[in-house]
């Protein structure tokens, strides 16, 4: 129905020629002897016109006569006050309850995707979609053939190649021995020759300096001699000092040869132990056959993988595993149907409200008006994620959601669409009003609601006030202060000591005053068993918002 704001009725009766309003919003209409005297004046003033008009004017004055009268009459005549249908919920203690619902999808907890990488085919296989299978059961096998072939081959080329290595490491090993021993003991060829060579430039040397001494001190001896010798005698002199000196030069020449020769054995030397030492590492090297090894635990390896086993306990509920073709792919999976969870995503803005442990509701299509429970286990701390690891775009974020169902999960299937309610919070014990009955005081702002409350009035005889509707019942409203709590998009927790449960509420708190005069359908039912019904979710509860049918007006 539609509700009319109590003021604006009032406001439109004020306009009213001959209508006053009481404080209560009732019409009263104006005494009869004062209309009486009203209708004479006008009566008289008329016959005064008729004596005074033409023919002309009084035709006139009849029609503008009747006119008025007719709207004279439309004024007194007292119009019908608007009723105003509002609602009213007796005070109960509902279960307050907030929560973030998502949907999502049925998975098993324990969901094990049995792979093969072998290029072998399979040739049996040993489970059917359906089967309930233990750790380690059989679940195929692969063709080995070729496989033990290639073993057995590998297994013969490490013997063989062992053998020469082992041959080869003996011989390097000891020819570096030998070199390092006449190294060490001073016995190289190389370094002995040259060396022999410095030492035969030394004497040389040593020889050719002592010529120079020897011309150099003649010539000396000549000069300083009583008779001055000849020409051709100081000629003789000086060409033996400059021979000598030739000499001398030729000999240091010879000796830094020798000595650079010397170096280059020496260089040479150790050239040849650096090889023959890596000769003998070439040949340890190839002696341990450790990657060869590897590549045998390899082959061996794929052949225990060849007998695919169950990974853990389960249910078959896939089979892509078919004889004859090659077993590089997925081959089985395996699920646990009695630990499940519901795979589902929580927006941006619901995302700080949801923790690991609340209690879920969870509802599905199949198994109609049916709750199970559950219980959140994870929720990502980042948003979800494209195959490239970007933050997928959209209007909002969206953040991974992982439900575990914790009560009987009978009827439950895995790949079921749910509808889940996060209980983010909840309070039972306290008094609660619909959200939209906590209005606000008009001085303070304080939060108010307003109570419906009986008035006492006289009857006509049958137990109903005269004049009045006998299906209605006449309240007023009385504003009282209360203290707020926890909010549902519903429900809005109260408290205060002026009300008890029972205590007629309205439902809205817009357009009401302290004070203001209210009529409650009577037939409407009973207030505690409506008001129980409106906080449990009947009639009266969330999608119904009905309580007990109430009007404003007179």
């Amino acid at each position: 129905m539609n509700q009319i704001d109590t003021n604006e009725a009032t406001e439109t009766l004020s306009y009213r020629e001959g209508a006053s309003v009481s404080p209560a919003g009732a019409v009263e209409a104006e005494p009869a002897d004062k209309k009486k005297e009203q209708k004479a004046k006008e009566k008289k003033s008329r016959r005064g016109l008729r004596k005074k008009l033409p023919v002309g004017r009084i035709i006139a004055g009849v029609i503008a006569l009747v006119i008025a009268s007719l709207v004279l009459h439309a004024v007194l005549t007292p119009t019908p006050v608007p009723i105003n249908y509002l609602s009213a919920t007796p005070l109960a203690s509902p279960e307050l309850r907030t929560t973030v619902d998502v949907t999502g999808n049925i998975e098993s907890e324990t969901k094990s995707r049995v792979y093969s990488t072998l290029l072998y085919p399979i040739n049996e296989v040993a489970v059917e979609e359906g089967d309930i299978v233990e750790e380690g059961q059989l679940l195929c096998r692969l063709d080995t053939d070729a496989l033990e072939a290639e073993i057995k081959a590998k297994e013969a080329g490490i013997y063989t190649t062992s053998g020469n290595n082992t041959l080869s490491l003996s011989q390097a090993q000891e020819a570096y021995d030998t070199a390092v021993a006449y190294y060490e003991d001073d016995r190289d060829e190389g370094i002995l020759s040259a060396r022999s060579t410095v030492e035969n430039a030394e004497r040389t040397l040593r020889s050719a300096q002592f010529d120079v001494r020897t011309a150099n001190q003649n010539l000396r001896d000549a000069k300083d001699a009583d008779e001055e010798p000849s020409d051709s005698e100081m000629s003789s002199l000086r060409d033996s000092a400059a021979k000598a000196d030739l000499q001398l030069d030729s000999a240091i020449a010879a000796l830094e040869r020798a000595d650079e020769q010397l170096e280059r054995a020496e260089e040479e030397a150790l050239r040849t132990l650096q090889q023959l030492e890596e000769d003998v590492e070439r040949a340890r090297n190839n002696a341990n056959q450790t990657a060869d090894y590897i590549s045998l635990d390899s082959l061996r390896e794929d052949l225990e993988k060849c007998t695919v086993l169950a990974p853990s306990a389960g249910t078959v509920t896939a089979v892509y595993a078919e004889e004859g073709d090659a077993g590089d792919k997925l081959l089985f999976v395996i699920e646990d149907p009695d630990a499940l969870i519901v795979e589902s995503s929580v927006g941006e803005y619901d995302i700080n409200n949801v923790k690991v442990g609340q209690k879920v509701e969870l509802k599905s299509d199949a198994t109609g008006d049916e709750i199970f429970m559950g219980e959140v286990k994870f929720v990502s701390s980042s948003s979800l994620k494209d195959a490239a690891g970007m933050t997928v775009a959209g209007a909002t974020a969206s953040f991974s959601l992982q439900i575990r169902v914790t009560g009987k999960s009978t009827g439950l299937k895995i790949g079921m669409n749910i509808r889940a309610s996060v209980i983010t919070a909840e309070k039972s014990g306290v008094t609660a009003v619909f959200y939209d009955a906590v209005g606000s005081h008009p001085e303070t702002g304080d939060p108010v609601v307003f109570v419906a409350e009986p008035i006492a009035r006289e009857t006509d005889g049958g137990g109903k006030a005269a004049g009045e509707d006998a299906a209605l019942a006449t309240h007023t409203v009385r504003m009282v202060p209360v203290t707020t709590g926890m909010e549902t998009d519903l429900y809005w927790e109260i408290a205060s000591d002026q009300l008890k449960e029972g205590d007629l509420i309205m439902d809205s708190a817009a357009d009401l005053t302290d004070g203001m005069e209210v009529h409650i359908a009577a037939a409407v039912g009973d207030m505690a068993a409506l008001g129980a019904d409106s906080m449990a979710g009947g009639p009266g509860g969330p999608g119904g918002r009905g309580g007990m049918a109430v009007r404003v007006g007179g």
